[in-house]
């Protein structure tokens, strides 16, 4: 994608007021119409995202998952920026997106009073102020993207239908399998003949009205014993050939020969069969709009965006324009 050139060169800054003397002079990142995204108020940013994902990840993942953050925090603060002052000219009632944030955020952890949730925050080391300013950071750009993108999607009943003959792949839904096993390993000096006696036994066991699951407990060496046996749901497409074959061979309740496997002797018993076929459209409706939907979200996005960023004036500093993606809307 072609990137935009600035006939400006000169690196900006401007001066924080401090109770001493001495003046902090921080580097403008972004000159969005005026308004200034500052060095500091991106690295408030991306120890914020660090904090959020440190609760969910942990070691590479969480370098990963920042990395990926990273990559768009320099747009997505400035379009946050965009949106605001898109919001002030429209006149949208920011105490109103205030109001609706809070009640939305009180009913989610049954909050009945504003004392409540003013104790709620300062459990959380955090003050009133600062919670309406986070709320409006979001609320607002939300508000803006539901009047002027979310609103006008229109999912019409003629594409799903569309979608659905222009794709049968999608909606096949392979055979399924819910058995419960027993496996007998062929390890260190157990011979093969061993365990095909020892599995016969068993089989005997099963077909003459022993719970098949108290025969796991007592016999089974496989992973699933914890689960008695128990394998869910399985796809013939996840599964071993021989397996399927043996399972293709049963009715419902039947339990089977031994299966000789390469490292494994196992007894099988059939509980549910569910056979491949075509999903119907009703089926699936609602599925498809949900992806027809995001696909036209997110195509009215990127025009959205593109249109902002054409429309207003944004300058990017080469310095942070060179460390960060900031090409997506150009």
């Amino acid at each position: 994608m072609r990137r935009r050139t600035w006939s400006w060169w000169v690196l900006a800054v401007f001066v924080l007021w401090t109770p001493v003397s001495a003046q902090i002079i921080e580097e403008v990142v972004v000159n969005v119409n005026g308004e200034m995204i500052s060095s500091s108020d991106l690295s408030k940013r991306e120890a914020e995202i660090r904090r959020d994902l440190k609760s969910r990840f942990s070691g590479q993942e969480l370098e990963q998952a920042m990395q990926a953050e990273l990559d768009s925090i320099l747009v997505d603060m400035i379009n946050e920026k965009l949106l605001y002052q898109r919001a002030d000219r429209l006149g949208l009632d920011i105490n109103l997106v205030y109001r609706r944030q809070v009640d939305n955020f009180k009913k989610l952890n049954d909050i009945d009073t504003n004392e409540g949730l003013k104790e709620a925050l300062e459990k959380q080391g955090m003050t009133m102020e600062e919670f309406r300013t986070s709320v409006l950071r979001y609320g607002v750009p939300d508000a803006m993207i539901s009047a002027e993108v979310r609103q006008k999607i229109n999912v019409e009943p003629g594409a799903v239908d569309a979608y659905y003959e222009e794709n049968p792949s999608y909606f096949a839904k392979p055979g399924v399998f819910t058995f419960r096993e027993i496996g007998l390993l062929l390890k260190g000096s157990v011979q093969e003949a061993d365990l095909l006696e020892q599995a016969a036994g068993i089989v005997a066991d099963a077909r003459s009205g022993t719970d098949f699951a108290e025969l796991v407990d007592q016999h089974s060496q496989a992973a699933s014993k914890d689960r008695g046996g128990l394998v869910d749901g399985l796809s013939v497409e996840d599964m071993s050939p021989i397996i399927l074959e043996v399972l293709n061979s049963l009715e419902p309740g039947q339990v089977s020969d031994p299966v000789l496997m390469p490292r494994a002797v196992m007894v099988l018993k059939l509980l549910e069969q569910e056979v491949a076929h075509q999903q119907s459209l009703e089926e699936v409706r609602r599925g498809i709009e949900r992806v027809l939907w995001r696909e036209q979200m997110m195509a009215e996005m990127e025009t959205y965006f593109r249109k902002l960023w054409a429309e207003n004036q944004i300058k990017i500093s080469p310095k942070f324009e060179a460390r960060y993606n900031t090409d997506m809307y150009r």
